[in-house]
């Protein structure tokens, strides 16, 4: 796990990182889809779904390992 990972996630609140994780997804499906601001109930009332499953802190463990995979290099022999 990153430092700033390790941070945020010791620091901040619950309730804090779920508001910043439906921020950035909001922005995300905005920004990809061209929607304005359009579905973002809808996005709200599925984070709360998912956040009964799974809360904020193991999203932002699994954004950081998503991360450092993608920053992986690529083996050009396969």
């Amino acid at each position: 796990m990153s430092f700033l990972t390790k941070m945020r996630d010791t620091l901040l609140p619950e309730a804090t990182k779920e508001k910043i994780i439906k921020h950035q997804v909001k922005k995300q499906i905005n920004n990809k889809l061209g929607l304005n601001g359009a579905l973002d109930t809808h996005v709200d009332k599925l984070a709360e779904k998912v956040f009964e499953k799974v809360d904020a802190s193991t999203v932002f463990k699994a954004k950081d390992m998503f991360d450092k995979l993608k920053a992986a290099p690529k083996d050009e022999n396969k």
